[in-house]
C-alpha cells in the first residue's frame, strides 16, 4: 500500500535532533546532452532526480529507486544502497556500496515524502498483468522509527544523496550505527571525518557546522564527529548534550575520484523526438537503458566494457507548457532493443509513437493488426497512449517477413494513423487498390511504405509501397493527402512535369512526393539534388 506523507511542520521539527549525514559530489559537473531549445525546460525538469517507488518494475530488493546519469540510489527497509558508475550513462560497471542500519527497529517504516505530481507507468513485455501503472515519485524518503526516537530522512540534491538524522528528546544517538559493505577499508580523516576506500576511489565523510536549536530559535554551536566502529562501520557522537533541543549536524560524503559525467534523464537516456500537444504541452520520446542492479556490494561488471546493453526501452514523457513540470513518464518495451523515431499528438492529447523493435515480447494490445513479430529482425511498431499516459490504447507490429522500420507518423482528423518508413520484404502488408501493392525492385534500395491504420490500430485503411526512396518524414495536407520526403538514388519514381526527374550523378538526392488521401495515386513526386541533396526532417504542408 502506498503511503503519502507531507513534509514535517516547523513545530514538529522543533522536537527532534537533526543530524544531516552524507552527500555525494562529482569532481566535474554532469555534461548534459545538447537538446533543442524547444524542450530545454522539459529536459531540466525530467533530469531532476527523484525517488520512484518500486511496484515491481525493477527486480531488485529496494522499495524506492533514484537514478541519475552517474549514480543510482536504492532505498531498502533497513539500508541505503549506492551505485556509482564507472562511466556516466552506463550502469554496467561501477561500485556498489551498501549502508546497513545495524540493529534497526523491526517495526520501522519507509515512506515517501513531498511527492512530485508525476505518474510513472511501465509497459514491459506482452503480459498486461505485469505492467505497472501510477507509480509515484518523491523528493525525500523517511525511515520512521529507525531506532527509538530516531528518524532518518533521505534527500537528493544537485550533488547527490544526503540524509538527515532526526532525534527526538531523550533518544540515544549511540543506537545509530551503520555497517558499510562494498568498501575495501575505512580510515580516520582529520578530526571528525572518515575515508571510505573503494575500488574506484575514496568517499570522504566529514562533519560540517553543527548547532543546537534553542527555544528562541537561536543556534548554539556544538561539535559532532563521525566515529569508526569496527572495520567497516561508523556512528556519530556529540561533544555536548542536546539538552532536550533539536541539533543540526551537516556533514558531507564527497566522491574524490572523477568517474565521468553526462546524460539527461537517468541512466543512458536519449531523446529522439519532441512535439507539442494541443494545449502547448511538450511531449518527448526516446530510449532508455535499463539500470543494472548488482546484488553483491563492491566493484561489479555486468556487461562488456563496450557498454552494450541487453535491452533498451522506449520512454514517452509529457511536460506542462507553462513551467515544464513532468506530468507523466511511460516506459514501454520488451526483452531486447526498442527505439522510437517519431511521435504525433492529437487533439485529445494522446501521444502516438512509431519506431522499431527487436523484441518478440513487445507489448501488443488485444485485436491488434499484427499481434506477433513477423521477422527475426527489427519490426516497425505503432502505439498510442491516452492523455494521462497510464493506458496503452493500441500497440501493433507492422512488418513483413524480413522486418521494417517506422520512421514518421501523422494523425488524421478521425484519429487514423498515417505511418511512413522502410519495408525490407515484398510481403509487407499492402491493400488492394493502393498505389504500389508490390515493390519495384529495379529501383534499388529497400522500398519505403506508407500506411493508414484505423483509429484503434486493428486494421489497415490502406497501405502501399513507395519504391526507390527512403521516407524520413511525412505530414498531412488540409485534405489529408500525404506529403512525404526522404532521400533517393537517381532511379526514383517521379511524375511528368516534376521539378527534377533524374540525377545521373546523385547517390543521395532529396525526394518529395504527394500521395492521395486514399493511398491510391501519386499526385506528384520530384527529386531535388545538389545543392539541396540529402533531405531529412522536418516537412510542413
Amino acid at each position: 500500500m502506498r503511503t503519502h506523507v507531507s513534509r514535517w511542520s516547523r513545530q514538529r521539527l522543533g522536537s527532534f535532533v537533526a543530524l544531516a549525514s552524507f552527500s555525494v559530489a562529482r569532481a566535474e559537473p554532469p555534461a548534459g546532452a545538447d537538446l533543442a531549445a524547444a524542450h530545454g525546460a522539459a529536459s531540466r525538469a525530467q533530469s531532476e532526480a527523484r525517488f520512484i517507488e518500486n511496484a515491481g518494475q525493477w527486480k531488485v530488493n529496494a522499495d524506492f529507486v533514484a537514478s541519475t546519469p552517474t549514480l543510482c540510489v536504492r532505498a531498502e527497509a533497513r539500508a541505503i544502497g549506492l551505485q556509482i558508475f564507472e562511466h556516466a550513462g552506463d550502469s554496467s560497471r561501477g561500485v556498489f556500496i551498501r549502508f546497513e542500519f545495524v540493529d534497526a527497529e523491526p517495526l520501522a517504516t519507509l515512506v515517501g515524502e513531498d511527492p512530485w505530481e508525476t505518474e510513472y507507468n511501465w509497459f514491459r513485455g506482452n503480459d498486461p498483468k505485469a505492467w505497472v501503472r501510477g507509480a509515484h515519485a518523491y523528493r525525500s524518503l523517511r525511515w520512521r522509527g529507525l531506532y527509538p526516537g530516531i528518524d532518518l530522512v533521505l534527500h537528493l540534491g544537485p550533488s547527490g544523496p544526503k540524509y538527515d538524522l532526526l532525534l527526538a528528546p531523550g533518544a540515544e544517538l549511540g543506537r545509530f550505527q551503520v555497517r558499510i559493505e562494498g568498501i575495501t577499508a575505512l580510515e580516520a580523516r582529520g578530526l571528525d571525518g572518515l575515508a571510505l576506500r573503494t575500488a574506484l576511489g575514496d568517499l570522504e565523510h566529514s562533519i560540517g557546522p553543527t548547532w543546537r536549536v534553542e527555544q528562541d530559535e537561536s543556534h548554539t554551536p556544538i561539535h559532532a564527529r563521525a566515529v569508526a566502529r569496527g572495520d567497516c562501520g561508523f556512528g556519530i557522537e556529540l561533544d555536548a548534550p542536546p539538552q532536550g533541543r533539536p541539533v543540526v549536524i551537516d556533514p558531507g560524503l564527497i566522491w574524490s575520484t572523477y568517474v565521468g559525467a553526462s546524460g539527461v534523464t537517468g541512466v543512458g537516456d536519449e531523446t529522439w523526438t519532441v512535439t507539442f500537444g494541443p494545449d502547448g504541452d511538450v511531449y518527448a520520446a526516446g530510449e532508455t537503458d535499463g539500470t543494472d542492479f548488482p546484488v553483491t556490494p563492491g566493484s561489479y561488471q555486468n556487461f562488456p566494457s563496450t557498454g552494450l546493453y541487453v535491452y533498451q526501452d522506449v520512454f514517452v514523457s509529457r511536460f506542462r507548457a507553462n513551467d515544464g513540470a513532468l506530468l507523466y513518464s511511460c516506459v514501454i518495451g520488451g526483452g531486447h532493443y526498442d527505439r522510437p523515431l517519431d511521435m504525433a499528438v492529437d487533439g485529445q492529447s494522446r501521444a502516438t509513437v512509431v519506431g522499431y523493435t527487436f523484441s518478440d515480447d513487445f507489448p501488443i494490445t488485444p485485436g491488434a493488426l499484427q499481434a506477433s513479430q513477423s521477422s527475426p529482425n527489427e519490426d516497425a511498431f505503432v502505439l498510442r497512449f491516452n492523455a494521462s499516459g497510464n493506458v496503452l490504447l493500441l500497440s501493433t507490429f507492422l512488418a513483413g517477413s524480413n522486418g521494417s522500420m517506422g520512421q514518421s507518423v501523422a494523425i488524421a482528423a478521425s484519429g487514423a494513423i498515417i505511418v511512413g518508413g522502410q519495408a525490407y520484404s515484398a510481403d509487407f502488408p499492402t491493400t488492394s487498390g493502393a498505389f504500389q501493392t508490390q515493390p519495384i525492385t529495379s529501383l534499388g534500395n529497400d522500398p519505403s511504405f506508407l500506411a493508414r491504420l484505423s483509429p484503434d490500430g486493428t486494421a489497415l485503411e490502406w497501405s502501399t509501397f513507395v519504391s526507390g526512396v527512403r521516407i524520413q518524414s511525412l505530414v498531412l495536407a488540409s485534405n489529408e493527402d500525404v506529403v512525404f520526403g526522404g532521400d533517393s538514388g537517381s532511379g526514383s519514381v517521379t511524375t511528368p512535369g516534376a521539378f527534377q526527374r533524374t540525377c545521373s550523378l546523385c547517390n543521395n538526392a532529396g525526394f518529395v512526393g504527394r500521395l492521395a488521401a486514399n493511398g491510391s495515386q501519386l499526385q506528384w513526386a520530384t527529386l531535388f539534388s545538389w545543392p539541396f541533396a540529402g533531405f531529412r526532417r522536418p516537412l510542413a504542408a
